[in-house]
């Protein structure tokens, strides 16, 4: 396993994951779960990468585990708490 080999497990999750989200149609744009989708498809792709396993079996793994959910929700407070920066920064 190299950090290399690592990363391009990340990137394919998040490719993998996205390409899964815009395959959803009527639904209106949504940047928090956007940006979550991404996040958890570059993790689990790195996980799957590191462990040499697929991205389904990963995915899988890390639900049983319940850590999907643990990072959808650290995900979800970071991504808000980056919006309240952003929206105090642009009041001034």
């Amino acid at each position: 396993m190299t950090v290399m080999s690592v990363l391009y497990g990340a990137a394919v999750g998040v490719c993998r994951s996205l390409y899964g989200w815009t395959g959803k149609e009527n639904e209106p744009f949504d940047f928090v779960k956007f940006a979550k989708t991404a996040i958890l498809g570059a993790i689990v792709g790195g996980v799957a990468a590191s462990f040499g396993m697929t991205f389904e079996a990963a995915h899988a793994g890390m639900e049983t585990l319940g850590l999907l959910t643990l990072i959808d929700y650290g995900a979800t407070a970071a991504l808000n708490r980056v919006g309240v920066i952003i929206w105090k920064f642009l009041k001034g």
